[in-house]
């Protein structure tokens, strides 16, 4: 490998970092997004609790490029101090010859091995993006039984589709607006056994469609939902902190609606996005078979 090629994957790397980076950020709560979101929280000091979802992740989407492009030059650097230079390409002298320089034949782009690569890699991202919206919609309407699941046994369920019966501490519920294109009032209550103390963790969190707990007391409650692992936003995460909770490993949040762990966006994401790169390489070579014929 030399330098050329090199200089090309680092910049192929800037751009995929640059592009799927702040995707990945917002998606999974983390990285630049969970800091910037504990950052506004913390200045809103007691409440209430806003997180502006769209202006943060313009200062993700900004510092993604930004922070390979400060370390470009080191790695350039490297590159033309570790590998060798591309070699130099000695041009004989031909004889004249006035005849033109033949056309190149319609098509040729499409041989091209990055061409079928993209176009491969579309038709993947399509058909995988079908095949999960068949599997979602499938799953959607199903049937769902729900298991009974007590906290005060301590017995883990083995399904996800349950009836929680336990605690609901209304005190110590994890309340923020989240403000995209419009505003939505988030929920998470601590759902705990009987005899849960403040220093035990918590492992349950009801996230209801409405928050119908008038009071702060402590109410026995039974809820059928679908438990989901790993759920509680980043958010919510903060402010159970705040709030001196213990979070345990893992955490599950508890959906009202039955089918919330049927997700639509994978789908959603995989075929348009194999359809951006697929439609116009079909299109042009639809083009050039009716230039042909």
């Amino acid at each position: 490998m030399n330098q050329l090629i090199g200089k090309q994957i680092l910049v192929a790397i800037w751009v995929c970092f640059g592009a799927g980076y702040p995707f990945y950020c917002w998606a999974a709560q983390a990285g630049l997004y969970r800091w910037l979101v504990d950052l506004e929280l913390a200045l809103q000091g007691k409440g209430p609790y806003v997180v502006h979802t769209s202006w943060l992740m313009v200062p993700t989407f900004f510092l993604s490029w930004i922070i390979p492009a400060a370390l470009y030059r080191p790695a350039l650097y490297m590159i033309d101090q570790l590998l060798p230079p591309p070699a130099t390409i000695i041009e004989v002298p031909r004889p004249m010859n006035y005849a033109p320089a033949p056309a190149p034949a319609a098509g040729d782009w499409a041989r091209n091995s990055v061409v079928i690569c993209i176009a491969v890699g579309s038709l993947v991202s399509i058909v995988v993006g079908v095949r999960a919206g068949v599997i979602a919609y499938r799953k959607s309407s199903e049937a769902v039984t729900f298991e009974a699941l007590n906290l005060a046994d301590g017995v883990p369920p083995s399904s996800k589709h349950v009836k929680l019966t336990g605690l609901a501490v209304p005190s110590l519920k994890s309340q923020y607006t989240e403000q995209l294109r419009s505003a939505y009032l988030e929920t998470y209550i601590p759902v705990v056994p009987p005899h849960w103390s403040q220093s035990d963790p918590v492992v349950y969190f009801l996230h209801p469609f409405r928050d119908s707990f008038g009071h702060t007391e402590p109410v026995m409650i039974g809820q059928t939902g679908v438990l989901i692992r790993d759920a509680l936003p980043r958010a919510a995460v903060f402010l159970c902190k705040k709030h001196g909770i213990i979070l345990g490993t893992p955490t599950f949040v508890l959906e009202t609606d039955a089918h919330a762990d049927v997700k639509f966006a994978a789908a959603f994401y995989c075929s348009i996005i194999g359809l951006a790169f697929f439609l116009p390489w079909a299109s042009r070579l639809v083009r050039e078979l009716f230039h042909r014929h």
